[in-house]
């Protein structure tokens, strides 16, 4: 006979949540659950909860009967994925069961739960059912006295426990994207500062480097490189800075908690100090350390220590961008505003750059992410709307238009203005004078 279960080769912790689910829901509802592969292959059961009933033994206990169910678990799993929610079905030997998609990883799972009738128990419905089962190697006598004793589920109720057990899967699926996936990733991340540690360990034996005022030097440098990235926003770069620091901090300090703990505590007062050089409020510095160093407090081991510092130097790298956003956008702003007062000048991009104290080239990118229009476009579509306002005066010229409206070459403001306008300047004129 096959086996019924496979090993499912989650982690210990995933596994366990998984278990522990299943079986509350199942102790609640009194109903077998599985969850299943897209084989139909039974990766977690809650067996010692609610163990299968005498009929699906029967079946089961024949090897055809068991493939059987499988298919019959990968088919109504499939079926529950492709529409996204709970999908009720009659298995191969007629009993009733829901399915609801989950999705463990990359893997495209199910939940099955049910082997309960819908209907009271008829002569004609255990001769359906023998009929059924007929190929299998099973006793069909057995088959219909165990028949007799399955549960009964009317079809509103099949209908609520099927919805509940979704809801207990797209539980499952968020735990398992949250607190599994970043497991995971403070795994992998500290088999990187590992690799990294043995590596500098290699250095250190090679050119002896273990002279405290040698590493303390290289700490200080790894720092300071760390935050000339942070304010540059070269993330990548700063990444690489913060994981030789923290190989450092943990070669230096081995496995004692509460030192990597006051060594980190610096690491997060010099960002603070880089996030008032870069403009950030000092009450937002304030409150977001103040979370900071209770979480910190709370951190047990010095893998959670150094996963958790990669995030922290994240949220301060993207503050500090934001805070460069709101302060480049301020800067855009008060440009646009030098040019409404000064378009009737010669003035150029190097000229409102000194307006802001940016440089033209610099000033000219922000104020293009800000509102999405060069510096110059901006010039002369100020420059436009006011011609525009000034040709409807029946005594001004092209000319004395053009050269107010702060253009110098009478050809190019006609050009410019057909462009943006469709219609020439004099035309412009004309159809504005005859509607007035």
């Amino acid at each position: 006979m096959e086996p019924e279960e496979t090993l499912y080769t989650a982690d210990s912790e995933e596994k366990s949540f998984l278990e522990k689910t299943l079986h509350s829901f199942s102790v609640f509802s009194g109903l077998k659950a599985l969850l299943v592969d897209d084989n139909g292959v039974t990766l977690v059961s809650t067996e010692n909860q609610v163990p299968d009933g005498r009929f699906c033994k029967l079946i089961k206990a024949d090897p055809e009967g068991h493939r059987k169910c499988c298919r019959s678990y990968a088919r109504a799993g499939r079926e529950a994925a492709k529409y996204g929610e709970p999908y009720v079905f009659r298995c191969h030997a007629g009993l009733i069961n829901w399915a609801v998609p989950i999705k463990m990883g990359s893997r495209n799972c199910a939940i099955i739960c049910g082997q309960v009738l819908m209907w009271e128990i008829e002569d004609y419905f255990l001769d359906e059912i023998t009929m059924m089962v007929k190929d299998l190697n099973v006793d069909l006598g057995e088959v219909k006295l165990a028949t007799l004793e399955l549960n009964y589920l009317p079809c509103d109720k099949v209908q609520a426990v099927s919805e509940l057990l979704f809801v207990v899967a797209n539980q499952i699926m968020n735990e398992e994207g949250g607190v599994f996936s970043e497991q995971k990733s403070m795994t992998a991340y500290q088999a990187v500062l590992s690799d990294k540690m043995a590596a500098n360990k290699k250095l250190e034996t090679l050119f002896t480097f273990g002279n405290h005022g040698i590493r303390h030097g290289y700490l200080k440098d790894a720092e300071r490189s760390l935050l000339a990235k942070i304010r540059s926003g070269d993330q990548a770069g700063a990444q690489k800075d913060l994981d030789a620091i923290l190989v450092q901090i943990l070669n230096r300090n081995g496995k004692s908690v509460c030192d990597v703990k006051g060594r980190i505590v610096e690491l997060l007062v010099s960002l603070s100090q880089v996030a008032v050089d870069e403009g950030m409020n000092d009450a937002d510095i304030q409150e977001l350390n103040s979370g900071f160093y209770e979480e910190l407090y709370h951190k047990e081991t010095t893998e959670e220590i150094c996963y958790w510092t990669k995030s922290i130097v994240d949220v301060y790298s993207e503050e500090m961008r934001k805070s460069r956003n709101k302060d480049n956008y301020q800067a855009a702003r008060a440009a646009a505003e030098y040019i409404k007062r000064h378009f009737k000048e010669k003035i150029s991009v190097t000229d409102i750059g000194k307006s802001v104290h940016l440089s033209g080239s610099y000033l000219s990118h922000i104020f293009s992410e800000t509102f999405g229009r060069t510096l110059t476009e901006y010039l002369t579509d100020v420059r436009v709307e006011y011609a525009k306002k000034l040709l409807a005066k029946p005594e001004l010229s092209i000319s004395e238009i053009a050269y107010e409206s702060g253009f110098e070459d009478v050809s190019y403001f006609s050009r410019v203005f057909k462009k943006a306008e469709g219609i020439t300047p004099r035309d412009f004129k004309k159809k504005k004078i005859s509607m007035e």
